[in-house]
């Protein structure tokens, strides 16, 4: 007999973890932001943190412990919620003990949960979490969830979970049942946000469909095989046409933006469409491209990047607006007081054809090295070709010498924090993520939602785990929020 489904909204269960909300919480949400609807995974994750990193065989005591919720999207709603953003969830649990402290944890912090599916009898995900703080790192250990399967989506339910909402974001988990959200989405003309944090079957085709697309510093390589990450990024950029931007987190480096405007949405793959129309209109190539083409300068996109995180390259090509240079020193309040803001200012640069220079060529290779890596992470090493980029696609798929994009970069540097102020960095990709999905509901400037985003993941890094130090508005200046 297979398990029974059900989810919250409409239990009858004999166990009912988490009730539709009251009228009161329903008064409450009036007053927040734009709606944001979050599809992915979530868990509870046990956090120890120890002196060093242990060696085999090693027993050592922890200097903490914690358990409290982790998984990418509700880590990133959770922080969104304390922003002001009226944030719903859509995923999957057991009905479980850790699934009830799961959902009331979110529910604490304001995020919307009727919409979560419950399985009986199966277990709710949970992660090992060993924060080592001389080495200033975390290692994780997870262990899924039943699966959310697109069967268990239906139609009322994707209408009623749409409603009133402004952006869908996806954590990149869950794919199967997230491509069923994404079509009714598309058709709603609902924004989409889609992040890829590492290689996961049926990814590529979630982020194919991307309105904005938010990547890990280690994703781009990974996908595409290009070693220099400028190189990385414009792979990524030419493979997504469809994305408006392309937004990669650098950990300690800040984090880079590929902006690419409607007017703009060029690359030599769409030159190409060119050639058929030319052909078909029996007129000279040149002339149709001058027709569509904003006539602008080249450049390499790699030395371009290079130089904006350096601080170098001249104003020709190079600039920092007026509300870049507004986020400069403007501190907040991080943990145990400790003020937390941006030495300098983000940088933008003019738009370009965003020129490729030498790709890999090795990249082959490296992808598929990647992919198994990957398939090895998930415990699924048999099934690597699932994880392997442009798998079943026709054409051209890899970057060449010469290829471009047009489009802008814009660079924002890591807010300033002491390192003696870092407990632990697991999370901290939510927490910018959150100030993300705050920007795009608020309409704020791309150089001021980034400097958001470096400034909340640098608080979040002051305490323990992805959600302990998150900040809500009344942390944060005002400034950075407008």
């Amino acid at each position: 007999m297979s398990p029974t489904m059900r989810t919250f909204a409409t239990c009858h269960a004999r166990r009912t973890i988490a009730p539709v909300r009251s009228m009161a919480d329903s008064e409450e949400r009036q007053g927040r932001g734009g709606r944001v609807l979050g599809f992915g995974s979530v868990c509870v994750d046990y956090l120890a943190q120890v002196a060093r990193f242990p060696t085999p065989d090693e027993k050592m005591r922890t200097e903490a412990m914690q358990m409290q919720g982790g998984g990418n999207v509700g880590n990133a709603l959770t922080g969104a919620s304390k922003l002001g953003v009226d944030a719903r969830l859509m995923s999957k649990i057991g009905d479980d003990g850790v699934g009830q402290s799961i959902v009331n944890e979110l529910r604490a912090a304001g995020v919307e949960t009727q919409f979560l599916i419950v399985e009986e009898g199966a277990p709710s995900p949970f992660t090992y979490v060993i924060v080592d703080r001389e080495g200033a790192s975390r290692t994780c250990i997870h262990t899924p969830g039943p699966p959310l399967m697109p069967e268990e989506l239906d139609a009322n339910t994707l209408e009623t979970v749409l409603e009133g909402v402004q952006l869908v974001y996806f954590d990149g988990r869950l794919t199967e049942a997230a491509l069923e959200v994404m079509k009714v989405a598309k058709k709603k003309k609902i924004p989409t946000l889609v992040e890829a944090e590492r290689l996961r079957p049926n990814l590529e085709e979630l982020l194919e469909q991307a309105d904005y697309v938010f990547t890990s510093a280690r994703f781009p390589s990974q996908w595409t095989g290009e070693e220099l990450l400028g190189e990385a990024l414009l792979a990524t950029a030419a493979r997504l046409p469809e994305a408006k931007f392309i937004l990669t987190t650098l950990g300690n480096k800040g984090s880079v933006m590929v902006d690419r405007p409607d007017d703009l949405s060029w690359s030599t793959s769409s030159v190409a469409k060119l050639r058929k129309t030319a052909k078909e209109l029996k007129v000279a190539m040149a002339d149709v491209v001058a027709a569509a083409l904003p006539d602008m300068p080249s450049t390499p996109i790699h030395e371009l990047l290079v130089e904006m995180m350096e601080n170098r390259g001249s104003e020709e090509v190079v600039y920092r607006s007026e509300t870049a240079k507004s986020v400069v020193g403007v501190s907040s309040e991080g943990q145990q007081g400790t003020k937390v803001g941006l030495d300098s200012a983000p940088a933008t640069s003019s738009f370009f054809k965003l020129e490729a220079g030498d790709p890999a060529t090795s990249r082959s290779r490296q992808k598929k090295v990647a992919a198994g890596e990957a398939g090895t992470a998930n415990v699924d090493a048999g099934s690597a070709v699932e994880y392997s980029s442009g798998k079943g696609k026709r054409g051209r798929w890899d970057l060449q010498t010469g290829d471009w994009v047009c489009g802008r970069l814009i660079y924002c540097p890591a807010a300033d924090l002491p390192v003696e102020a870092v407990v632990d960095t697991t999370g901290a990709g939510d927490a910018f993520m959150a100030s993300v999905l705050y920007g795009l509901v608020s309409g704020l400037e791309y150089e001021k939602m980034m400097a958001l985003g470096s400034v909340v993941a640098a608080i979040k890094c002051g305490g323990l785990g992805a959600r302990s130090a998150l900040p809500s508005k009344e942390d944060l200046n005002p400034v950075l929020l407008q």
